[in-house]
């Protein structure tokens, strides 16, 4: 029979009554019929008819909805015309009952079947399951986003977002132990750290939202167990090799494998594509992790649902949502891209090149080392020396990483440095967790710390430590063992608000704590060449600079530094040997502090190569001979360069209220550690110094590093200036940049800015140094010094290199003398650093410092 349909009808709430106005034809029309108006539920028709007055359709029950004026109708018919009908074939001739057949068969079978007319002619027609399939193959999936479409969303975000990262950081689990922004740890549970809740990412074009990951309602990364000494990395030959005891990991080592005492796990969001089709498996959020138990009614089993199993309400309700990143393929199919949260374990401590300074966003690979980098080769991922993970920088996306097949993505998160499971000792292991009962003397090498452990000692369970800072348990991730390497794509570069945090000591940085080490003095020598270089020949036979390193060049961005009898710190430029003996180079004029037969030591920077925002710091209050007698093979920390007979004061910034006293017979028998009260204005302790005895105590890293001079990307300067004792009003900024910790509690010396006055720019948008067109502010106003007599003086300027915003700081440190700060109004702009004279004829370093992290996409 012929549906019945209307394009202009009227209904009135409460009537039974129907009208037609376009007077379509309503014979075919039958009781039990069902009417649908507009896009209301159906309703059962008791009949229609024609009078003079016009068209209608008359309901068993009054019209139950809001009045409609002029909406489409249709008439749909019900089973019981189609029963009837069967019911006519039933008792029909045997040409009719095989229609009949042939009916049936169309209803429920694939292909085609024969049909006989009145004349008994056959009739060929596919089946209604055929032509089905056939609108399935040519649009199969019609909820499903289309290739075409999905393409165009990717290249929609491309334009949006200038790189891939995150859109939004999300809300913060626990915000408590922030990080930044959604970033955040818990010091309760181990292993863990937390991503914001809904966080955004946009990774190569396809966006993400994250969901519950190792968690039921929480983003949480996990990470393996920290370093117990059975391990050992190549860096040449780029093996790992875990071994079954510490003895024998240490017993294995060689020049170019050692036993991996610390390391940097790295946190990565990595994408792939999978065929839904192909493997009969969805994801819910398309997360890979997915944590949650349920998902659309379903239950979840180890991630993910069975695609073949799920109801088809369900299945459209995963195409619908475009959370599930779900396309239909050319072909067909069904694809979903997808997102896992990961932890990469680490071989050792850099997953940067250490060589350039580059971060993991800006480095050809995401490796450890330099010419032999370690790939990752974690089973879940098809990388490895053949499919290394490489910065797609290069296809205009600074963001991203991806495989030379450009089939996994990935941008990171965070590098998180990991302590270890053996004892704490300044010398031997001063990133160890653990208890011993053997005294610190009697504990001789590394190995011993890894062996002489009381049972689940450095746990957060036990609640016994060693370490003498905040990273008291290994199993622990703490917020200041945390790089935040993730980049902000959803909001413009903040230029104030990232200068406030710079001023503010809020800016991650990080730094590594140095050891030291002793040299003896064989000659000393004003060079010919240079005047302002000392050449100094040292002990060949035992422990010289050429020892320890090799012929080496140090760069500006990249300081070593010896320190003379006098506490004074020269920084070393070249380390070489020839055929008189082993030398070395350092920055002076004068061989003041400097003579033959002296002990001296120098800070290496380079053997413990852990880093942290917040360092253990370890002072060492003795002489350099001392020193060299007491520990022959080094200690972690400096030799501390300004006591006197009754006092210390700290190399570095201490922000701790007491510090942590080992003295000679805590090492030897194992007396108690002592805690001293630290002034925090003068950033010292009082205490006898007429013994040998270690500071332990905890500061702030570098926010910045040197850098040359880079061209400005707007005219937006500050110049700021401070003399204060407070992290929060410059101190941190201060030390970063002029390695001087400021000393003075007058509160009129916090932070202050100046107007810049007049600034030239050169041809290609840097800073002039040219006499007359340098930058020129308004005076500074730091009052006298209350203590102290540092200061220092930035502009601070908005850069960008490879892609990525930093903030640059030409900076010059002050000093006060004859009752001024002897400065001019000048900011110079240098590459690196320098010496300048000021007004008062004191000798002041001129640096350019960049943050070292991005605070934007370019």
């Amino acid at each position: 029979m012929t549906w019945f349909s209307s394009s202009n009808a009227n209904a009135t709430n409460g009537s039974n009554i129907i009208k037609i106005n376009d007077n379509q034809s309503v014979a075919n029309i039958r009781a039990s019929d069902a009417l649908v108006l507009g896009a209301f539920a159906p309703i059962e028709i008791a009949k229609a008819y024609v009078t003079t007055h016009g068209t209608f359709i008359e309901l068993i029950k009054p019209w139950p909805n809001a009045t409609q004026s002029q909406v489409p109708c249709v008439v749909l018919p019900t089973s019981g015309d189609f029963n009837t009908a069967v019911l006519a074939l039933n008792n029909a001739s045997k040409m009719v009952n095989d229609n009949y057949k042939a009916m049936i068969e169309w209803q429920t079978n694939m292909g085609t079947v024969q049909f006989i007319d009145l004349d008994g002619h056959p009739h060929t027609v596919k089946t209604l399951k055929q032509m089905q399939a056939d609108i399935t193959a040519i649009a199969p999936y019609p909820d499903a986003m289309s290739q075409a479409q999905f393409d165009a969303l990717r290249l929609h975000r491309k334009h949006t977002y200038k790189a891939s990262g995150f859109c939004d950081f999300g809300i913060s689990t626990y915000p408590d132990n922030v990080v930044h922004s959604g970033l955040a740890t818990r010091e309760s549970e181990v292993h863990a750290l937390y991503l914001g809740n809904n966080a955004t990412v946009v990774i190569d074009g396809v966006q993400f939202t994250l969901s519950a990951t190792h968690h039921s309602a929480h983003i949480k990364a996990v990470f393996e167990p920290a370093p117990n000494g059975t391990q050992t990395f190549d860096e040449i030959q780029s093996t790992y090799i875990q071994h079954t005891t510490p003895e024998v990991a240490f017993a294995s080592e060689t020049p170019n494998s050692k036993v991996i005492k610390t390391r940097q796990d790295v946190v990565l969001l990595v994408k792939r594509t999978h065929c839904i089709t192909t493997s009969d498996t969805v994801y819910p959020f398309a997360n890979l992790r997915f944590g949650g138990s349920r998902y659309l009614g379903s239950d979840v089993n180890d991630h993910k649902h069975i695609w073949s199993s799920l109801p088809p309400a369900t299945q459209r309700a995963y195409l619908a949502e475009p959370k599930n990143n779900i396309r239909r393929l050319t072909d067909g199919r069904l694809a979903q891209d997808t997102i896992e949260l990961m932890t990469i374990t680490g071989f050792g401590d850099q997953w940067d090149n250490t060589e350039t300074g580059a971060l993991p966003w800006q480095s050809r690979y995401l490796g450890y080392g330099n010419e032999t980098p370690q790939y990752i080769q974690a089973d879940t991922l098809a990388f490895g020396p053949d499919h290394p993970l490489q910065s797609d920088k290069y296809n205009q996306d600074v963001g991203l990483f991806a495989n030379a097949e450009r089939t996994v993505f990935a941008i990171p998160v965070a590098i998180v440095q990991r302590m270890n499971r053996g004892v704490f000792h300044p010398v031997h292991n001063p990133f160890g967790c653990a208890t011993s009962h053997a005294t610190l003397n009697a504990l001789t090498s590394a190995l011993g710390t890894f062996v002489h452990i009381e049972e689940h000692s450095g746990t957060l369970e036990s609640g016994r430590s060693g370490a003498l800072h905040r990273y008291k348990y290994h199993d622990v991730i703490y917020a200041d063992q945390i790089q935040d390497v993730r980049l902000n794509v959803g909001d413009s570069c903040d230029f104030d608000k990232a200068v406030h945090k710079a001023v503010s000591g809020q800016l991650r940085g990080k730094s590594r704590m140095p050891y030291t080490r002793t040299t003896q003095i064989n000659s000393v020598s004003i060079t010919g060449n240079d005047p302002e270089q000392l050449l100094i020949r040292d002990d060949s036979s035992t422990s010289s600079l050429f020892k320890t390193y090799g012929t080496q060049t140090f760069s500006q961005a990249h300081p070593f530094f010896i320190c003379t009898a006098t506490g004074k710190n020269l920084r070393v430029c070249t380390i070489g040997s020839d055929s008189t003996g082993d030398y070395f180079y350092v920055l002076a004029s004068s061989t003041e502090g400097l003579s033959v037969g002296q002990t001296i030591c120098y800070h290496d920077f380079s053997t413990l190569t852990a880093e942290f925002n917040i360092v253990p710091s370890i002072d060492v209050v003795t002489t350099p001979a001392s020193l060299a007698q007491s520990f022959p093979h080094g200690i972690a920390g400096l030799l501390a360069c300004n006591t006197t007979d009754d006092s210390v004061r700290f190399n570095q910034k201490c922000l701790s209220a007491t510090a942590s006293i080992i003295n000679e017979a805590t090492l030897s028998s194992g007396a108690p550690i002592t805690q001293l009260t630290v002034d925090d204005i003068s950033n010292q302790i009082s205490t006898s110094t007429n013994a040998l005895f270690l500071c332990c105590y905890e500061s702030p890293a570098a926010m910045t590093k040197m850098a040359d001079n880079f061209a400005i990307e707007s005219h937006r300067v500050y110049v700021v200036s401070s003399s204060t004792h407070d992290v929060h009003y410059g101190n941190r900024l201060m030390t970063s940049l002029t390695n001087q910790v400021g000393l003075d509690p007058n509160r009129s010396n916090y932070a202050v800015y100046s107007m810049v006055q007049t600034m030239g720019i050169d041809a290609n948008w840097k800073t002039s140094n040219i006499q007359g067109r340098q930058i020129d502010h308004s005076p500074i106003k730091l009052a006298p010094p209350a203590n102290g007599y540092f200061g220092f003086k930035s502009a601070v300027s908005l850069i960008k290199k490879n892609g990525l915003f930093y903030l640059q700081f030409n900076a010059i440190s002050l000093k006060y003398s004859s009752n001024n700060w002897g400065d001019n109004s000048l900011i110079y702009s240098v590459n690196g650093g320098t010496k300048i004279t000021d007004t008062n004829g004191n000798e002041v370093d001129v640096v350019c410092h960049h943050s070292l992290f991005p605070i934007g996409v370019g």
